[in-house]
């Protein structure tokens, strides 16, 4: 059982980040040490399965087809994930867009490679394990929006910790992108973090902390923060780098609620170097996992008017603009509390409304007309279905 406490995104601010990223799609990590590439044979995969030590990624429908795999050894020694060979635009999300059987899974292991003490202003240091999840949930959710994966960049490690520690050692205080010098554990880093991060916080009522899925569909969701800040970070198509951190606190309440703090750090490219594939962004799009969608709060819809230069869409204009959506029958579905801005979080334009009585299993179709780019009118058109039966990797 569960309590959410609160959870805040952070605006982009107008500032150039340069970031030089090997795209090397076997690796997914960037500043996290060499990137080597070789494959494993049967016996050293059984091996590395039954240890205790590192994460693994693989398909459970044929994982002993060895001749299908290629390992890469990124981070370190230990730090090892799987990729398909054959299959080079397979990603870490482990599956193609046309499939819905075949997903990776990640085996378990520690959170922490070094255990933080906040009773010390001790960040300590997640486990390659707990950075894996978080990008490989990620990357599920952007892969649902045709999305490009996002890389790891150990380079934010810090920052998105020390954000975290500060969260977690102010826990009375609530969550706040801009904590001064007063607050317990602050540092220059972690002030970085809170101010570039979105942050979440939620309370246990059993022994247990957040899941990389939780922190995830939290965020995607969205329930209670308007305008949706931290689902347009998460699926912003500008997006290229991604890093975690995390604080967990076992009963640190009077009600033996425990709580797990979480600072999620994404750099995007103000220019890109290749155009943006995506004509928008829809949310939800297509046969979605009913799970990540909560039908009393917004749907929301975002335009790129511009596929190489990040602030050039924030000219998209939705004052005018009108929806329209309808079942599988042609009946017309109400929509109701429509929103828009052109704010910075992830693309800087959205227009965002709610829907009455939708029913998981069937088609809606979405039409939106009248979107207004450099004076001229845009129309745009797409279906969603949330249906149970979508495998979600949580």
């Amino acid at each position: 059982m569960t309590k959410t406490v609160g959870i805040l995104g952070a605006a982009k601010a107008r500032q150039p980040f340069m970031i030089a990223l090997s795209l090397l799609i076997l690796t997914f990590f960037y500043g996290c040490g060499g990137n080597s590439v070789r494959t494993f044979s049967i016996e050293e995969v059984d091996r590395f399965l039954n240890s205790d030590h590192g994460p693994i990624v693989f398909d459970r429908s044929d994982s002993r087809d060895t001749s299908r795999w290629e390992w890469v050894d990124s981070l370190d020694k230990n730090g090892m994930t799987l990729t398909w060979r054959s299959k080079p635009s397979r990603t870490i999300l482990g599956s193609d867009s046309s499939s819905s059987a075949k997903w990776l899974h990640m085996r378990e292991t520690m959170t922490y490679d070094s255990i933080p003490n906040v009773a010390e202003c001790y960040e300590g240091r997640l486990s390659i394990n707990s950075r894996l999840k978080i990008l490989y949930h990620l990357n599920f959710l952007r892969s649902l929006h045709n999305l490009d994966p996002l890389l790891y960049n150990c380079d934010d490690d810090l920052f998105a910790q020390r954000g975290a520690l500060i969260m977690a050692a102010n826990n009375e205080r609530g969550l706040n992108h801009f904590p001064d010098t007063s607050w317990h554990c602050w540092t220059p880093e972690g002030a970085n973090g809170t101010a570039q991060s979105c942050l979440a916080t939620e309370g246990f009522f059993d022994d247990e902390f957040m899941t990389a899925g939780v922190f995830i569909t939290e965020w995607l969701i969205d329930l209670g923060s308007d305008p949706v800040g931290h689902r347009r970070w998460l699926l912003d198509p500008f997006a290229r780098t991604v890093a975690f951190g995390r604080i967990d606190l076992p009963k640190i309440y009077k009600n033996g609620t425990s709580a797990s703090f979480g600072a999620l750090l994404i750099r995007d490219d103000d220019v890109l170097a290749s155009p943006l594939k995506v004509q928008y962004v829809a949310y939800p799009f297509k046969d979605y996992p009913a799970a990540l969608f909560d039908k009393e709060w917004f749907a929301s819809f975002s335009v790129v008017a511009d596929s190489v230069n990040y602030w050039n869409n924030n000219s998209v204009d939705f004052s005018h603009s009108t929806i329209a959506i309808s079942d599988e029958n042609a009946d017309s579905v109400a929509v109701t509390s429509i929103e828009y801005d052109n704010q910075s979080y992830g693309l800087p334009n959205s227009l965002q409304w709610k829907m009455k009585a939708l029913k998981v299993g069937r088609k809606y179709d979405v039409g939106i007309r009248n979107v207004q780019i450099d004076g001229v009118s845009h129309s745009y058109g797409y279906w969603f279905r949330l249906t149970k039966d979508h495998p979600i990797p949580y």
